[in-house]
C-alpha cells in the first residue's frame, strides 16, 4: 500500500441554511373542518474542509428543527379516507411542538492512494413540548422515526496485486433503536365504550454489513460482484402504527459487467 500523503488544509467554507415550514395537510378534524397547517423552521450551520490536495473531504453541521401542529389521530373518532380527494379523517392538532437536534459529520475521499472511505455519523436528539390545550394531540407520546444514532460507512482498497487490477470495499449501516407509537383499542363493558391507549413499539437497534469486489480486467471493462447485508441480518427498516412495519432488505448478490467503448 501506497504511504500517507497529507497536505496543509485549504480554507474552510461555512455553510447556512434556514427554512420555514408549513404543511398543509389533507385531514380533516370530526367535525368536518380541516386540521391546522403544520408551521415551524429548520436551521442548519455547517463548514466543509478540502485535505489532501482536495482528494479528501471533511464536512460538518448542526441543525435545529422545530415543528408545530403535527396532526395525531383521533381516537374518539373512525378513520376513513376520501377516496376521490384522499382526504382523511379523523385528526387533531393543538399546538404540540415536536423538536429535534443535532449534528452530523462526513468524510468522503481518499485516505491513502490505495484506500478510499465515505463514512457519515449523524446524532439526533427529538424532543415534545405539549400545546397550550391538553388534548389527546398534546397526550399522545412522541413518534420517533427518526434513530438517536446513524452510521453509514464503506470502504474500498485497492489491492497491490495483478497490476493493481483487483478492488475490494467492505461497509456498514449502523441504526440506533426508534420508539414509534401504536393505537391500542379495547372495550369497556361497564361503560359500553372502547377505551385508547397508546403503547410504546420500540425497534431495536441493528446493523448491516455490504461487501464489494471488483476486478478490472481491461481500462475500460470491468467485473464487479456486490453484496447487501452480508450476514442476512432481519430487521425491521420501517416501522409504522398505521402503515405497518416493513423487513429490511434480506442478503441479495448482484453481478455486473461494466464496459464503456
Amino acid at each position: 500500500m501506497s504511504g500517507w500523503y497529507w497536505t496543509s488544509p485549504r480554507p474552510s467554507p461555512s455553510t447556512r441554511n434556514y427554512n420555514t415550514i408549513f404543511d398543509h395537510f389533507n385531514y380533516y378534524q370530526a367535525d368536518g373542518n380541516p386540521v391546522k397547517p403544520l408551521t415551524g423552521a429548520n436551521a442548519e450551520v455547517g463548514m466543509k474542509e478540502a485535505l489532501a490536495n482536495g482528494t479528501l473531504n471533511l464536512s460538518q453541521s448542526i441543525f435545529y428543527i422545530r415543528s408545530r401542529n403535527t396532526p395525531v389521530f383521533d381516537p374518539s373518532g373512525r378513520y376513513s379516507q376520501n377516496p376521490t380527494t384522499g382526504s382523511q379523517c379523523c385528526y387533531l392538532t393543538d399546538g404540540t411542538e415536536n423538536r429535534s437536534k443535532g449534528f452530523e459529520f462526513q468524510v468522503q475521499g481518499a485516505l491513502t492512494r490505495s484506500l478510499n472511505l465515505d463514512a457519515s455519523y449523524t446524532y439526533t436528539h427529538s424532543s415534545q413540548k405539549a400545546g397550550t390545550v391538553l388534548t389527546t394531540a398534546s397526550l399522545v407520546p412522541l413518534q420517533q422515526q427518526v434513530p438517536d444514532h446513524l452510521l453509514k460507512a464503506f470502504a474500498t482498497w485497492r489491492v497491490p496485486v495483478l497490476n493493481n487490477r483487483l478492488i475490494v470495499g467492505l461497509g456498514g449501516h449502523v441504526e440506533s433503536s426508534v420508539a414509534p407509537y401504536a393505537r391500542l383499542q379495547t372495550y369497556d363493558r361497564p361503560t359500553r365504550k372502547f377505551k385508547t391507549t397508546y403503547v410504546y413499539t420500540p425497534r431495536d437497534g441493528y446493523a448491516t454489513v455490504d461487501a464489494m469486489l471488483k476486478f478490472m480486467i481491461q481500462p475500460r471493462l470491468s467485473l464487479q460482484a456486490n453484496v447487501t447485508n452480508l450476514f442476512d441480518r432481519k430487521y425491521y427498516s420501517t416501522v409504522m402504527a398505521s402503515m405497518g412495519s416493513y423487513y429490511g432488505q434480506p442478503r441479495t448478490a448482484l453481478l455486473t459487467l461494466r464496459g464503456s467503448f
